[in-house]
């Protein structure tokens, strides 16, 4: 056998293993994004929960406010039968502390999956692979955000002294709760912003990879049907060198 075929044949060969190594290298890249995805998929979800719970916090904060504008007007107009005046003033007090209650636990209650959101997306960026920063400088240059969505609580006692105060008290402590959970859904909402970006980059990134892997199969099947043929034209020569 001439040694042309043979150095191409090994010169296939090498390719083939190369590629085979850069296609290993590119689909472990790809399973640890797909981890990051999952991860950070998770942590967007804990966000939307948090918002869903400031949502139903704004809702009883606001029909304690609008039991509370009833009382005061209650107390302007009065009613000719005291008694009475007096039962549908505990009835309305009630029903507004009660509001008041549920409205306070939903807002520290939503402290509970925004901190699992900070906690799942930090924890996504450990399992990013670094590879793809080498692989994919300008790509993955703007990953690895992570939201911290800092909520303000909701205080019982406050509440309570407030409430204590009586209707000017309860309204003030109603306005002032208003104003937080405004705030702690604005918090909440720039998150959600920033998890939305990091997700498109992480697909942007994910679509990259999967091309190359195509690509690179595609080059592999190739150079996988040029080494078939190298053989065949090693066999031939062989054989026609035996016929001499």
């Amino acid at each position: 056998v001439s040694s042309a075929p043979s150095e191409r044949l090994r010169a296939i060969e090498g390719n083939i293993s190369q590629q085979e190594h850069l296609r290993s290298v590119e689909s472990t890249i790809l399973n640890k994004l797909e981890q990051t995805l999952r991860l950070v998929s998770k942590g967007e979800s804990q966000f939307q929960k948090a918002m869903q719970l400031l949502k139903q916090a704004q809702e009883k904060n606001q029909g304690a406010r609008v039991i509370n504008n009833v009382e005061v007007c209650c107390e302007y107009t009065g009613e000719e039968d005291q008694e009475s005046f007096e039962e549908n003033e505990q009835n309305l007090k009630r029903a507004e502390v009660q509001l008041q209650g549920e409205r306070d636990r939903l807002v520290n209650s939503a402290q509970v999956p925004a901190n699992e959101a900070y906690v799942s997306i930090t924890n996504a960026w450990s399992h990013f692979p670094e590879e793809a920063r080498s692989r994919y400088p300008v790509m993955a240059s703007e990953i690895g955000r992570v939201p911290l969505a800092r909520l303000q609580s909701a205080s019982a006692t406050e509440t309570f002294l407030c409430d204590a105060m009586g209707t000017f008290g309860e309204a003030f402590n109603n306005n002032m709760m208003d104003q937080k959970i405004q705030e702690n859904m604005q918090v909440v909402s720039q998150s959600l912003q920033i998890v939305a970006t990091q997700k498109n980059l992480l697909q942007t990134l994910k679509t990259a990879i999967r091309n190359n892997l195509l690509m690179m199969n595609s080059q592999l099947t190739t150079l996988k049907q040029q080494l078939e043929e190298e053989k065949v034209v090693i066999f031939e020569g062989l054989h026609n060198r035996y016929l001499q």
